[in-house]
C-alpha cells in the first residue's frame, strides 16, 4: 500500500508539465500530444538568465511565471525531476544516484527567458495541452542544469509504484457518473485538465467537500489523481467515452495523510476504486553532478 505523500509529491502538486514515462502513461497522452504538436519538434531553447544560489528565507515555492520559472527553497532533485519527468507522475525513485545534498539542501533556482522567447513561453504556458509535455520548459531546464551543475545523466529501465484506476465489482455507477452533457454548463470555477475536460475544486473546510468534474475522460481523470494521491495512476477502466461526475472526500488532515486512497477519496460511490501496481519507467540515473557557484 502506498500511504501518504512524498515531498516530490508536493512539488509534483504545485507545477504541471513534461513528457510520459512509460509506455502505458505514453499511450494514454497521445490524444494530448496531438493536441500539441510543437511538443514533438526537436528542438533546443535555453534560458537568458539563471540564477541557483542557496535558500536562507527558509519559505518554499515552485511555478511557471509569465517570463520564467522558478523554484525557491527547493532541493535541486525537484527541479532535475521537473526537467525530465511528467509532473503528475514524479516519485523519488526515478531519480537513481544523486548524491544526498541534491535532495537535502535547498536552493533558490531562477531562469529568466529572453524577451524574444517570451510569447512561445506563455503559449505553452496557457495551453492545458501543454500538462501533458512542455518541451520549452524541459530544454531550458536540462541545459541550465548541464551548464551550471556539470549534470550528466543517462537512462536505465526500472520500475515505480503506483496504482491502477479500475472498476469495482458492480462496475460503473451510471447515478453517479453520468454521460457528458452536450452543453458546457456554467462553472464559476474551473480548472482546464489534460485530455480535456474541466474539474471544480472544492473550499478546504467546507462540510461534505467533493471535487467536481465535468467533460472529463476516465483517462483525464486517472492522470489527474496523482495530486490527490501522490502517486502515478493509469487508467485500466475500459471506458472511453467523456462524463460528469463529482468525487467526495472522506477525511482530511493527519487522517487523511495515513489512509488509503481509498478510504480518503470515496472512489466506491462512483463504482471505481485504485489497485496498487507497478508502473515501467525510464529512469534517470545521476551519472555526475557539482554543486552550483552561488552567483
Amino acid at each position: 500500500m502506498i500511504r501518504g505523500r512524498s515531498v516530490v509529491a508536493v512539488f509534483a502538486f504545485v507545477l504541471a508539465y513534461m513528457l510520459p514515462p512509460s509506455a502505458e502513461l505514453l499511450a494514454q497522452s497521445s490524444a494530448e500530444a496531438k493536441a500539441n504538436p510543437a511538443s514533438s519538434a526537436v528542438r533546443h531553447w535555453t534560458f537568458d538568465v539563471v540564477s541557483i544560489r542557496p535558500s536562507s528565507d527558509g519559505g518554499f515555492a515552485m511555478g511557471v511565471g509569465p517570463d520564467g520559472y522558478r523554484a525557491t527553497g527547493a532541493p535541486l532533485a525537484a527541479t532535475i525531476l521537473n526537467a525530465y519527468f511528467p509532473i503528475r507522475q514524479q516519485v523519488r525513485s526515478e531519480l537513481v544516484g544523486a548524491p544526498d545534498w541534491v535532495w537535502k539542501t535547498r536552493y533558490d533556482f531562477t531562469g529568466k527567458v529572453a524577451a524574444a522567447d517570451v510569447a512561445e513561453w506563455q503559449r505553452y504556458r496557457a495551453d492545458p495541452a501543454s500538462m501533458a509535455g512542455n518541451p520549452m520548459l524541459q530544454s531550458m531546464l536540462r541545459a541550465a542544469l548541464a551548464e551550471r551543475c556539470g549534470l550528466q545523466i543517462r537512462r536505465e529501465p526500472g520500475t515505480i509504484r503506483g496504482y491502477a484506476l479500475v472498476l469495482d465489482k458492480k462496475g460503473i455507477n451510471r447515478k453517479e457518473v453520468k454521460e457528458a452533457s452536450a452543453a458546457m454548463p456554467d462553472l464559476p470555477i474551473k480548472v482546464p485538465m489534460v485530455g480535456g475536460g474541466f474539474l471544480v475544486p472544492f473550499t478546504r473546510g467546507t462540510s461534505n467537500p467533493q471535487v467536481q468534474y465535468v467533460h472529463v475522460t476516465m483517462a483525464a481523470f486517472a492522470n489527474q489523481l496523482y495530486g490527490f494521491v501522490g502517486a502515478a495512476v493509469v487508467d485500466r477502466t475500459g471506458l472511453t467515452g467523456a462524463y460528469d461526475f463529482s468525487l467526495p472526500k472522506l477525511l482530511e488532515g493527519a487522517q487523511a495523510a495515513e489512509a488509503s486512497p481509498n478510504d480518503v477519496w470515496d472512489f466506491q460511490k462512483l463504482g471505481l476504486k485504485l489497485e496498487p501496481i507497478t508502473i515501467p519507467v525510464q529512469t534517470v540515473v545521476v551519472t555526475h553532478i557539482d554543486k552550483p557557484d552561488a552567483n
